[in-house]
């Protein structure tokens, strides 16, 4: 009779053991394949590297993704993928089921962003769109990834900065991506343009690609009207081929990049640098933005002219002389009134070491 109870007892014991086993499974297996919340939308999520997959379920709890921790963190042992997380932003939808909410931190493409370099745009003001995107918190980190000497060394530059090597575009990028890549990925554009075609076509013109990265930033830099591109280079060419100063108020300000306040004085132009064409003759040192492809070829092809001089009507285009009384009149009639407002004097605009183009 004892014998008889106790197994009875056993069998109640086993079976209640198989029941709660069968409660627990299931409502586990329920929490496995519902939402944390009956809302839909997407939701994007910023993933840190490095970050431990407890930290990682505190962030998801807090996005409403998650509503059991303890339950989430035994699913993704089970499953390895606590082991298998990516960091960067993903996008969630906040129906997603605890196990689809685990494959998107697994397999989930990071959200990439449009990173759009404008024609002309120098490695600092790239700095400041990546600031701005939220990608790096000060433009210096990728000021100093283009001058980083190894990283111009590898990508075969032969100049002290990757400025004028770094093609302006619409990229997508993703948060995570490290500036260098950044260089790398813009530098590797570059070179699809600026093919062996252009580049045989700068040697028989006597031009190393350095000198012509140069010249086609300046171009770039001169002109917002695509027109008057090949105009402003067979200015240039004219200019090199007399000996006569480039005189470009864009180098100028390159030069004094950093310290610019934006109003480009007379003693400004007065001051040296590699960059100033005032006080240099031929090229400067190297370019001063980074050209597009018209630049470039503009550079390469200039219009056949006798131009020497090109002055700013004001209006985003210019008026081109080849004797330097037109130019005076062009400065006077397009921009003596400017001047004197600003302090200059007549006397100041026929100064040719002054004035320039």
């Amino acid at each position: 009779m004892f014998w008889h109870k106790h197994k009875t007892f056993i069998m109640f014991i086993s079976i209640l053991a198989v029941l709660i086993s069968l409660y627990y499974v299931s409502s586990f297996m329920v929490f496995v394949y519902t939402p944390a919340t009956s809302f839909k939308g997407a939701h994007v999520v910023d993933i840190p590297h490095g970050a431990s997959f407890r930290k990682i379920t505190d962030i998801l709890k807090q996005n409403r993704l998650v509503k059991d921790k303890k339950r989430f963190l035994i699913l993704a042992r089970l499953t390895g993928a606590d082991k298998r997380i990516q960091s960067g932003e993903l996008q969630f939808d906040l129906s997603m089921t605890p196990m689809q909410v685990l494959d998107k931190l697994m397999y989930g493409v990071p959200v990439a962003y449009a990173f759009i370099v404008p024609e002309g745009t120098n490695i600092y003001q790239i700095g400041e769109i990546l600031k701005n995107m939220g990608m790096i918190k000060d433009p210096s980190e990728f000021v100093s990834a283009a001058k980083n000497r190894k990283l111009i060394e590898e990508l075969g530059v032969k100049a002290k900065s990757m400025e004028g090597y770094l093609f302006p575009d619409t990229y997508n990028i993703r948060k995570t991506k490290d500036v260098k890549d950044i260089i790398r990925m813009m530098h590797k554009k570059y070179k699809n343009v600026f093919n062996d075609d252009l580049l045989r076509r700068a040697y028989k013109m006597g031009l190393s690609e350095h000198e012509t990265v140069t010249l086609a930033s300046i171009i770039e830099k001169e002109t917002g009207a695509p027109e008057e591109r090949k105009l402003i280079s067979s200015v240039f060419h004219n200019r090199l081929k007399k000996g006569m100063p480039l005189q470009s108020d864009p180098t100028t300000i390159y030069g004094l990049w950093e310290n610019y306040d934006g109003n480009l004085t007379k003693d400004k132009l007065q001051q040296y640098t590699p960059y100033n064409t005032y006080k240099i003759h031929g090229l400067p040192v190297g370019p001063i933005a980074n050209p597009g492809k018209e630049s470039i070829v503009a550079a390469l092809y200039p219009d056949d002219t006798d131009y020497l001089f090109f002055v700013s009507k004001n209006d985003g285009t210019h008026t081109f002389t080849i004797e330097y009384k037109d130019h005076l009149k062009a400065v006077g009639k397009y921009q003596l009134d400017a001047k004197q407002r600003q302090g200059k004097s007549w006397r100041d605009l026929k100064n040719p070491k002054k004035q320039g183009l």
